[in-house]
C-alpha cells in the first residue's frame, strides 16, 4: 500500500506542478484528453468530440487571436 501512496503523491505533484507552470506562463489554449483503454469508448466518443468542439468554439469566440488565420475576418 505504501508504494501506491508514494506513486500517487508523485503523480499528483508532477501534474500539479505542470498545471501551475502552464497556467502561469501562458494562456491555456489546449485540452488534454485521457482515455482509459480498459473501457469501451466507442459509444461515448461522439459526445467527447462534440464537447471538444464546443470548448474550441467557445475559446475562439472569446479570444479572436486564438482562431486559425483562415477563420479570421479583416
Amino acid at each position: 500500500m505504501k508504494p501506491l501512496a508514494i506513486w500517487v503523491a508523485i503523480v499528483a505533484v508532477v501534474f500539479g506542478a505542470y498545471a501551475l507552470v502552464t497556467s502561469s506562463l501562458r494562456e491555456t489554449s489546449q485540452v488534454f484528453v485521457v482515455v482509459d483503454s480498459s473501457f469501451d469508448m466507442g459509444p461515448v466518443w461522439r459526445g467527447v468530440q462534440r464537447e471538444l468542439d464546443r470548448i474550441d468554439d467557445a475559446t475562439a469566440a472569446s479570444s479572436p487571436s486564438l482562431r486559425p488565420a483562415a477563420d479570421r475576418v479583416g
